[in-house]
């Protein structure tokens, strides 16, 4: 997908990343970043909007809750630098989970752990979504993939 002169590879370096104000964002944007590269040129910015659901999946006998799963969500969409209707949109999920114990430190340690797998995955599926599309993309990406 990478291949030198592809869209995909021009597109490296040109989408403004989303800031975010949590550990689970930053986790997320750091992946993307890892992906996409930091901006060179700013022709396209990302929108993420990110939520995380949480299930128990196993109780023991005294109700305490020994599994829990984590779906993480991400609504995102492309927009050209100055554009208001985005050029493309997406939902991308991502789910794990962890064990949970009578150690605090621990079971916050595993669902950290957790976050930040989560996001990186969330992190991956996005990039690779773009990354994909980037041929259908009109202007940019195809006249800089030609030159």
């Amino acid at each position: 997908m990478l291949a030198e002169g592809s869209p995909s590879e021009a597109m490296i370096g040109r989408v403004r990343l989303p800031e975010f104000d949590d550990r689970f964002g930053y986790y997320l944007n750091d992946s993307l970043r890892d992906r996409l590269g930091r901006p060179r040129s700013e022709d396209f910015r990302l929108e993420v909007k990110t939520r995380i659901e949480r299930s128990n999946l196993a109780i023991a006998r005294d109700n305490a809750v020994t599994r829990i799963s984590l779906t993480a969500i991400a609504d995102w969409a492309l927009y050209s630098i100055e554009g208001t209707e985005p050029l493309f949109k997406d939902r991308s999920v991502s789910q794990s989970g962890y064990n949970s114990t009578a150690s605090l430190f621990a079971t916050r340690a595993a669902k950290q752990d957790i976050e930040r797998r989560l996001a990186r995955d969330l992190g991956e599926r996005i990039a690779r979504a773009l990354l994909a599309r980037a041929a259908d993309l009109s202007g940019g990406i195809a006249a800089a993939a030609g030159s």
